[in-house]
């Protein structure tokens, strides 16, 4: 006959639950283990978790996306840096004193926020027909005539809108004046862009005779 979960100790009988039997003592103390260490187990994996979560806010907080135009040409660049000197670093832009860049390098980026550099090159240039070379930032013909500070009526040997690293010959640019001419005994001031007499008389439409001897 099976002997019930409780009984007396005084008797060999079994009656009302008065305190548990040893054998339910020690299943009972195995649920309690087990619920214990279950109970760690739960904690132990949340904590992993909690961790695991904070980690990826982090991540995604200090990520920042960031639009870098070096010399006219784009790209998005993933970065953890603070400022604008480690987002160069990073995409490994060396950048020099005399390049330009913007906004500064120790201003702290946001996310979305635009990296402008532009290297410095040497062009050279016939001003008003004396040679010069000259380091710019520009990417252009017109960005260089406006670093110059030359009038924008300058006359031009090439087209505004041309890159200056596909320039093959030295760039002439010869600045208005104003020139005294005599026709025929009458003389009278003529505004010009002209670099050479002749340049001169075939803008103004003048051609001469054979010399005479």
């Amino acid at each position: 006959m099976q002997r019930s979960a409780l009984c007396d100790s005084g008797t060999n009988g079994c009656r009302a639950p008065s305190s548990p039997c040893p054998e339910s003592l020690n299943v009972w103390n195995f649920v309690a283990h087990a619920l214990v260490r279950r109970g760690v187990k739960i904690t132990g994996q949340a904590v992993v978790m909690v961790a695991l979560i904070l980690g990826m806010v982090a991540f995604v907080g200090t990520n920042k996306s960031v639009s870098l135009t070096v010399d006219g040409q784009s790209s998005d660049v993933k970065t953890f840096g603070g400022t604008v000197a480690e987002v160069l670093q990073k995409a490994d832009i060396q950048v020099t004193a005399a390049d330009r860049v913007s906004p500064d390098l120790d201003t702290e980026i946001t996310d979305g926020a635009s990296i402008e550099v532009s290297t410095a090159k040497t062009v050279d240039v016939t001003l008003d027909g004396e040679g010069h070379t000259v380091s710019t930032t520009g990417q252009t013909v017109a960005d260089l005539v406006s670093e110059l500070r030359v009038s924008s009526n300058s006359a031009v040997s090439a087209s505004l809108d041309t890159a200056l690293t596909g320039l093959e010959d030295p760039l002439a640019i010869s600045t208005p004046k104003t020139v005294t001419m005599v026709l025929d005994g009458t003389s009278y001031e003529r505004p010009t862009t002209a670099g050479t007499v002749d340049e001169l008389l075939d803008e103004a439409g003048i051609t001469l005779g054979p010399p005479t001897g």
